[in-house]
């Protein structure tokens, strides 16, 4: 093999890695328990503020924590939702778990969850 089949076999391999590891980071947080309340907490945040994007299908754009942990008694996750009214108007969500229950964060406002 040439060195430049190489040099673009190791490259392909790295980016290959890199879109594994953000399609299972996505996977986590979309599948977890606390996911369902944190869209719930940003359409009831979106209701009570009288939003544009209140009543609009909600989205999952990115998480920007590396550190993800989906239990009640230490879980930890931040992620982007957005609405589909404004494209570029996305909410950071941040669910912890403390003492047995979840709480949500809706752009630092922390908002009622069913559990």
């Amino acid at each position: 093999m040439s060195p430049k089949a190489k040099v673009i076999a190791w490259i392909f391999g790295i980016l290959a890695a890199y879109a594994a590891s953000v399609g299972v980071g996505a996977y986590r947080i979309v599948s977890s328990e606390m996911f369902p309340l944190a869209e719930k907490g940003l359409a009831a945040y979106l209701v009570a503020t009288k939003s544009d994007g209140a009543n609009k299908p909600i989205r999952f754009k990115w998480w920007s924590s590396w550190f993800f942990k989906n239990s009640t008694s230490d879980g930890l996750a931040q992620f982007l939702l957005c609405t589909s009214s404004s494209p570029s108007r996305c909410h950071t969500i941040v669910a912890y778990g403390a003492e047995g229950m979840w709480y949500i964060t809706v752009d630092g406002n922390l908002v009622k969850t069913d559990k």
